[in-house]
């Protein structure tokens, strides 16, 4: 997504599993609460939430939500996510992406030709004043 030069507002869908033992969860939890660019409704991170010990696999499993991902947040997310042993798992991604006024329909259509792309829909219009 970092090729179109668009801010990244809003990621959902992203899953880790985390290869440290369960007993780091504390750890892992910690950490995450550090990162301002992670998010949930709840503004931050909770074991047991976000951060959790999945039933079926013993693994601390870590649900991925952010706000604003720029290029320093993202390389900051690659160096944690190696501290953290974390690995991405297949899932539906959604990113929520901001585009200039007027160019909204453009960029839709944009995305839909390409090939990583499933679905590009407007998700809403907000202006600022």
């Amino acid at each position: 997504m970092n090729e179109f030069k668009l801010r990244i507002t809003r990621v959902y869908g992203i899953l880790y599993v985390s290869k440290l033992p369960a007993d780091s969860i504390d750890y892992v939890t910690g950490i995450l609460k550090t990162k301002p660019y992670l998010y949930n409704d709840r503004t931050h991170i909770h074991k047991d939430g976000d951060v959790y010990i999945d039933m079926n696999t013993g693994k601390i499993t870590v649900v991925y939500l952010t706000n604003v991902m720029d290029e320093i947040s993202q390389t900051d997310w690659a160096i944690t996510a190696g501290k953290l042993k974390l690995e991405e798992q297949p899932s539906l991604k959604s990113f929520l992406l901001e585009v200039p006024y007027g160019k909204e329909i453009y960029w839709r259509d944009k995305f839909r030709q390409e090939y990583i792309v499933s679905q590009a829909e407007l998700g809403g219009v907000f202006y600022e004043n």
